[in-house]
């Protein structure tokens, strides 16, 4: 499905338990598809910085770059 969007939200937090000093992290992504790949672009919500990067999908799995 050539063109189609992407899009998704990242949030996961760790730690705070047994000492553990506490940890989070947060990210927005969005991009289009283009065969088994989507160049993407992620940021943190109220930040104006992009970081751009790739996704590649396989029947398996998916993985980000």
């Amino acid at each position: 499905m050539e063109g189609e969007a992407v899009s998704g939200v990242f949030v996961e937090e760790r730690g705070g338990a047994d000492g553990m000093p506490s940890f989070s992290c947060i990210f927005l992504l969005r991009g289009r598809l283009a065969g088994a790949r989507a160049a993407v672009e992620t940021w943190f919500p109220g930040e104006p910085e992009r970081i751009r990067g790739s996704l590649a999908f396989t029947p398996e799995d998916a993985a980000a770059r």
